[in-house]
């Protein structure tokens, strides 16, 4: 059977485990808040950060005890092990949060829970059961108040649903705010997301999970004579773009089928069977929420931006090329206005479809533009986590609201509810429940990096420092060419390893992705004027990393501008100016409308 281990240290006030045993140091007499976060990796580790300031005591549950398979996360674990004192921070872990509020220093009220089994037999129940039982003894063997069982990122959703399921028997832990498990494949199963709509009587997409090449084509086979428009196939469960495949053909089709059944996907989870989807084109839309008791908020929508490419395969998929924050302030009647709106009236009814009534959700939406000049909404996934990729403190800070991010709100509503809920229910029912962001400089964009040619040696320190330099010099350029409007690079979010040499490999995919840039612009062209020069000189930055920019060789915005340089020369727009899509057709099936058949198929 499993056993338990327990990394803690002891000290002044302080929890110390001894033969599985927890008890605090004398002289203790307030009682103390515990919350379990579930793999705190991206953007998960500020929940580390933030529950710290709130003075909370923090118990951290991996997923996967494995050290080489976490992959993907593997940096991301050893930052959580610096933060918690097991491992020494770098300089330029220190480094990323100077000048904030949230220092990367040691915290001693986290400690890790690991239940580490020999008995490979043993179930995922069992395993469960053993993760409960542990941390009913830490918390009630310090006179503790449990609050929240939380998922950090993708992998841990579906173990945090359940350790909460399992605490809630326990006297005491009743009110812990998590998410029944009964719907926890929702949050990974790309298929179980579309049917759950499906059922609910939601805009949702045509899908079909399933083991056999047959299976794949008779469905690929149906969309190309019905539509004329390509299918996307994709793994079951994974994360980024990670193997996402645009077919036209059967060839294409069966290579990507190839490639995907029986491999790996990004979170190093074998692909046990493949989900073939009608390819739905519009306007896509990160949305970042927290729900309590099933009232929901609205903290950042991002409007994405991506492009195809032919990786070195041969086969098509996608890549991030760019995106901006959609704001609620927009004026009534506005186009941002209109999105918003449709977003709002769609994504807490999707929520509630996938039993996501409490914690942050991670919803990816298409708005497909209409003849009237609305949108039609359809969701592509979602899970019951923070957004990925997203930088709360230095960074986005200026353009969130009264909520704060998505990582802020969260902790606030597991810090204090029933303020949180009074907040929501002092608003005017009228208006928008969504939060107003702060007045900045100017609207906040987002340019992914995208290495297109061979591997580049570098390190991150380095790198940073070249490429705030490279980043620095547009902005310069843009001043010279005598502008007084707003822009100004306000930072970057970087997936390179903290140190040593690494390669940068050619990015094909959301996964090998170097990272992302921002900047502030004071209108949607003067974004397009910097993106223009960035993608013109990308390359040569990367092919030149070890040579310093010269102002002298600095290509005039305006020239390039005039001169009709793409934005990229990597693989053609999904999406067309303003997030217009380029292609006006769309195939969203609603229950509704085709009562007869589901139109979700599952083969095995």
């Amino acid at each position: 059977m499993p056993t338990t281990t327990n990394d803690v240290t002891g000290h002044a006030g302080q929890l110390v485990t001894t033969d599985g045993t927890a008890v605090f140091h004398a002289g203790d007499s307030q009682q103390k808040k515990f919350v379990v976060i579930v793999d705190a990796y991206s953007t998960g580790f500020y929940y580390l950060l933030l529950f710290r300031e709130r003075g909370y005591h923090i118990i951290h549950v991996r997923s996967n005890l494995d050290d080489e398979a976490l992959g993907y996360f593997k940096g991301a674990q050893a930052k959580v092990e610096a933060f918690m004192g097991q491992a020494k921070a770098t300089e330029d872990e220190k480094e990323e949060f100077k000048g904030t509020s949230l220092a990367f220093t040691r915290s001693p009220s986290c400690q890790r829970l690991d239940i580490e089994s020999t008995d490979q037999t043993a179930s995922t129940e069992e395993l469960t059961t053993d993760y409960a039982e542990q941390i009913v003894r830490i918390v009630q063997g310090a006179d503790g108040k449990l609050t929240a069982v939380l998922a950090g990122t993708e992998t841990g959703v579906e173990l945090a649903a359940t350790i909460g399921e399992a605490l809630k028997p326990t006297i005491g832990f009743e009110n812990v705010i998590a998410n029944s498990p009964a719907k926890s494949a929702t949050w990974r199963d790309k298929f179980q997301m579309q049917k759950a709509l499906a059922d609910a009587e939601l805009p949702h997409i045509k899908s079909c999970v399933t083991k056999q090449w047959d299976d794949v084509l008779a469905f690929a086979q149906a969309q190309w004579q019905a539509r004329h428009i390509d299918v996307v196939i994709k793994p079951l469960s994974s994360a980024g773009s990670d193997n996402v495949y645009f077919c036209k053909n059967e060839t294409q089709l069966k290579d990507a089928f190839d490639t995907i059944m029986g491999a790996s996907n990004v979170l190093n989870e074998k692909n046990e069977a493949v989900i073939i989807q009608q390819c739905i084109t519009g306007i896509e839309y990160m949305v970042n929420t927290m729900s309590l008791s099933g009232k929901t908020v609205f903290t950042d929508i991002h409007e994405i931006h991506k492009r195809r490419v032919q990786g070195p395969d041969g086969k098509e998929t996608i890549i991030y090329d760019w995106e901006r924050i959609l704001r609620s302030d927009a004026p009534d009647g506005s186009d941002d206005a209109r999105k918003y709106a449709t977003i709002e009236g769609y994504v807490p009814n999707a929520l509630k479809a996938l039993g996501i009534d409490n914690g942050p959700g991670h919803t990816e939406v298409i708005l497909q533009p209409q003849d009237d000049g609305n949108y039609a909404p359809v969701m592509v996934e979602s899970a019951n986590r923070p957004g990925g990729s997203v930088e709360p403190t230095k960074i986005l800070e200026p353009t969130y609201g009264q909520w704060g991010s998505q990582v802020h709100a969260t902790v606030a509503a597991v810090d204090e509810p029933h303020a949180f809920l009074e907040r929501l229910s002092l608003l005017d029912p009228k208006t928008r429940l969504s939060p107003t962001p702060k007045v900045g400089r100017g609207n906040l964009y987002a340019i992914y990096l995208i290495q297109g040619s061979e591997e580049t040696i570098t390190a991150r320190q380095p790198f940073r420092k070249k490429l705030k330099e490279f980043c620095e010099e547009l902005v310069s350029q843009r001043q010279q060419d005598g502008s007084e409007s707003i822009c100004r690079f306000a930072g970057d979010h970087l997936y390179l390893k903290p140190e040593g040499e690494q390669a940068i490999p050619r990015t094909v995919d959301l996964v090998n992705c170097p990272g992302i840039v921002y900047f502030e612009c004071g209108s949607y062209d003067i974004f397009q004027q910097v993106l223009v020069a960035f993608r013109a000189r990308e390359a040569a930055f990367y092919q030149g990393l070890a040579v310093e920019l010269e102002r002298s060789d600095a290509v005039s915005l305006r020239a390039l501008i005039a001169s009709g340089v793409e934005t990229s020369t990597l693989g053609s727009p999904i999406y067309g100016p303003h997030g217009r899509s380029s292609s006006s057709d769309i195939s969203v099936e609603s229950r509704k409308s085709s009562s007869a058949v589901l139109p979700c198929c599952r083969s095995e």
